[in-house]
């Protein structure tokens, strides 16, 4: 049924390891009963939902935030939007390594993660509720513009992004008019029309405002002659 697709079989090994039906031995992995029973998901989305519904509740919370913070995310700042003790936390992200769902990339300067897969991310931020992604990508915003400190210009484009996803109106379109600005000095004129096509939808879909949407399609018009 996986049609040999290697991500499709790994993943419905892995789903057969969570479920007690292959157990991990010093020869490799053994079969505990007959697999005649066992229904296997008709996709690969399908597998990842139900392993990630099998996990313990707090767990499969701190995947979904993961989720949200990006394929790639450090500890410092999931943990600042956590609202967890540090030592649950790293106990949840271990547990999500153990059943192979993250990996850790980098323990110095600071612990650093990925998603072992990126259909893995897509899969779990697409299991959470539009209003608690807007909250989640509100709050790591927040997060990551006071971790950044001084050092703000380095994250405009994912704060932007995260703004742009969230509910606060206002600061997407100061994030993305920043992050569009800092890419047109920088001659990255296609992340910059990015970050203002994003403006100028935000524009389009809130209260009239046509000096902004003005503003924007100067920058539009300059980005694309240039």
């Amino acid at each position: 049924k996986t049609g040999g697709y290697p991500l499709y079989v790994e993943e419905l090994v892995r789903s057969l390891l969570d479920k007690g039906q292959l157990v991990r031995t010093d020869a490799g992995l053994r079969l505990t009963g007959s697999l005649r029973e066992t229904e296997v998901p008709d996709t690969i989305h399908d597998i990842i939902m139900a392993r990630i519904d099998r996990l313990d509740g707090e767990v499969k919370r701190t995947l979904q935030l993961a989720s949200v913070v990006g394929q790639e995310f450090d500890l410092a700042l999931i943990q600042a939007v956590a609202e967890m003790p540090p030592e649950a936390l790293l106990e949840q992200l271990d547990q999500l390594k153990a059943q192979e769902f993250i990996d850790e990339t980098a323990v110095f300067p600071e612990r650093r993660y990925a998603f072992r897969h990126s259909l893995t991310q897509e899969v779990a931020y697409g299991s959470l509720l539009q209003r608690r992604r807007d909250e989640w990508h509100g709050r790591v915003a927040a997060a990551l513009a006071r971790l950044a400190g001084d050092k703000l210009d380095d994250h405009l484009p994912a704060l932007a992004d995260h703004y742009a996803r969230s509910a606060d109106r206002e600061k997407a379109l100061h994030y993305l008019l920043l992050a569009g600005d800092q890419a047109a000095r920088r001659y990255m004129h296609g992340p910059a029309q990015s970050h203002w096509e994003r403006a100028l939808g935000l524009v389009d879909s809130g209260p009239d405002d046509p000096e902004r949407r003005r503003q924007l399609l100067d920058r539009l018009g300059a980005a694309h002659f240039a």
